[in-house]
């Protein structure tokens, strides 16, 4: 009956189902129609829709070959596929894409490639760089020695001025765990900060060095993700679309301030960021001691005759120990993020905690994911700020300091914080620095017991009074004696300050709804979630991401 249907209509259910299955990356081998029911040992199909439906029939291969948008998707997998099949398949899909904008999934262990297998990549890879016109999307995941031979990907990712031969790609995200330029520098780079092999006329050839690959000329560009050595070896010149920002540190190799540097300076626009690991290395004196942070030591300052085509073009990617330039000027001298919206922050070690959260300054920022925090990571926050003399110096828990961040911080709406063990001091410090919060969410932080204790506090100092949605993940399952969740709602309903929304992730979510229904008035929405079910980010995320997988 389906192939009574219009053509047209056909077509589109065929992109509506095939998109349904993502974000589920499978193997894209062209397979024999003999193989066609074989699957994966993971139950998943051995490949994707757009292959399986054109087998079908000939009236469904005729309408699946006419459109192209079934063919934009293109996974090379070197771990995973034959390499013949692979070239096989990437000339297929390119042709049978037409003009459609491409989404690659390049997916490189050079470990398992032997010479001939390599050149027939190499192959592949050329059949897709002379699309680069058409890139939408592009993901990068090497392995080994997987990124030397991505040359001809990377190269198109700096091209000069009036090329524009990626004017179209808005998503870009490169993951490295390896590349033999540096393999001599790794260990000395663990104790020594990473610069780059730009001109510097202060270098003294004590720090390790590695050559970096400009990304300029990307005028659409709206995510950016640099994992792994690809915050050592990419660099940022200027990106005036960027939005979300992703710096994923998974090698303990420290930087210098120019990392920070350029992301100020080449994202005018940026909305959200996202940090996991230390980035930066903590300052150490002559003495071993941590040295205060000054605020032009990790933030760059303005110049005079900074321009955003300058940024563009190169005039600024060579600073020669320069401060680059901002979008705007911080009146205290750290960093401005105008349009900065959301922010979340994993660090192995208080420093990136710190530094973020004193030198930041973001008028918009309304949401605060923290994770892996430790109990004295955010004294920061409530410490007496030098810059205010006038405010005496007082030692004890968080709420005898005097906060210096509330002038920055009290706008934030939305405060996050996972796999974070902080005691009820640190809390009732949040409660004074973020007093406009609206929801709270606490993964694998919390046991039921403390929230319900911290939440509601009595009648004379509710925290958090404007708080309106409460997210719990509980690393205890919840059982049918333990009230305290409908506790917590009951006593901030009876205070006049109610909870509108609770979402609550475990195991027996049946019991924890049974418990709180019956006593909270119907007007509450009670919505229960599995404990896997994390909220996306940034929140308004209308794309699939299966590589956000550190937070």
């Amino acid at each position: 009956m389906i192939t009574k249907l219009f053509p047209e209509i056909l077509a589109y259910i065929m992109i509506l189902t095939q998109e349904s299955s993502l974000p589920s990356i499978v193997d894209t081998t062209l397979e024999d129609d003999d193989d066609l029911d074989s699957c994966s040992n993971h139950g998943k199909p051995s490949q994707p829709f757009e292959i399986t439906i054109s087998h079908v029939n000939s009236q469904l291969r005729a309408i699946a070959l006419c459109t192209p948008h079934l063919w934009s998707s293109i996974h090379i997998d070197t771990g995973m596929q034959d390499a013949y099949l692979t070239l096989e398949r990437t000339d297929a899909y390119i042709k049978r894409s037409g003009g459609y904008f491409l989404d690659l999934r390049i997916e490189v262990n050079e470990t398992k490639c032997n010479y001939e297998d390599r050149w027939i990549l190499r192959q592949a890879l050329k059949l897709v760089a002379g699309e680069s016109r058409r890139w939408r999307r592009l993901t990068i995941i090497s392995e080994r020695e997987g990124m030397a031979g991505m040359d001809i990907i990377t190269s198109k990712l700096s091209q000069g001025e009036g090329e524009e031969s990626l004017s179209n790609l808005e998503h870009l995200s490169i993951s490295a765990d390896y590349s033999s330029d540096v393999e001599d520098e790794l260990e000395e780079a663990r104790y020594r900060p990473v610069q780059s092999l730009d001109n510097n006329e202060n270098d003294t050839g004590s720090s390790p060095r590695f050559r970096k690959t400009a990304l300029k000329c990307l005028p659409k560009l709206s995510f950016l993700r640099l994992r792994g050595l690809a915050i050592y070896t990419f660099q940022l010149v200027f990106l005036p679309a960027l939005r979300v920002l992703h710096l994923d540190q998974t090698k303990a190799i420290p930087m210098t301030s120019n990392l920070l540097e350029s992301v100020a300076a080449a994202c005018p626009a940026l909305e959200h960021l996202s940090v996991y690991g230390d980035i930066i290395k903590s300052p150490i004196n002559e003495a071993g001691a941590v040295r205060n942070v000054g605020p032009g030591m990790l933030f760059p300052r303005r110049l005079d005759n900074y321009t955003p085509r300058e940024a563009m073009f190169g005039n600024i990617g060579s600073s020669r120990g320069r401060a680059v330039g901002l979008s705007a000027k911080s009146s205290q001298g750290g960093v401005f993020l105008p349009e900065l919206r959301s922010l979340r922050v994993c660090g192995t070690q208080s420093f990136v905690y710190k530094t973020l959260l004193s030198q930041l300054e973001a008028p918009k920022l309304r949401n605060l994911l923290l994770k892996d925090a430790h109990e004295h990571d955010l004294d920061t926050l409530w410490e007496t700020s030098l810059a205010h003399p006038q405010i005496p110096t007082i030692t004890g828990p968080p709420e005898a300091y005097t906060p210096m961040s509330t002038l920055k911080f009290t706008q934030i709406q939305s405060l996050a914080i996972s796999n974070s063990n902080l005691s009820k001091f640190v809390y009732q410090g949040l409660f004074r620095v973020f007093p406009s919060i609206t929801e709270f969410s606490s993964y694998s932080s919390m046991d039921p017991d403390t929230a319900s204790k911290l939440l509601d506090d009595g009648v004379k100092d509710v925290p958090w009074p404007n708080l309106r949605m409460l997210t719990f993940i509980f690393d205890v399952d919840l059982t049918a004696e333990d009230k305290s969740i409908a506790e917590l709602l009951q006593k901030r309903k009876s205070v006049g300050f109610p909870i509108q929304k609770v979402r609550i992730g475990a195991a027996e979510i049946g019991v924890v709804y049974g418990q709180v229904q019956k006593p909270v008035a119907r007007e509450t929405a009670i919505v229960m979630e599995r404990s896997e079910n994390f909220d996306v980010w940034p929140l308004d995320r209308r794309y699939p991401d299966i590589d956000d997988i550190l937070f």
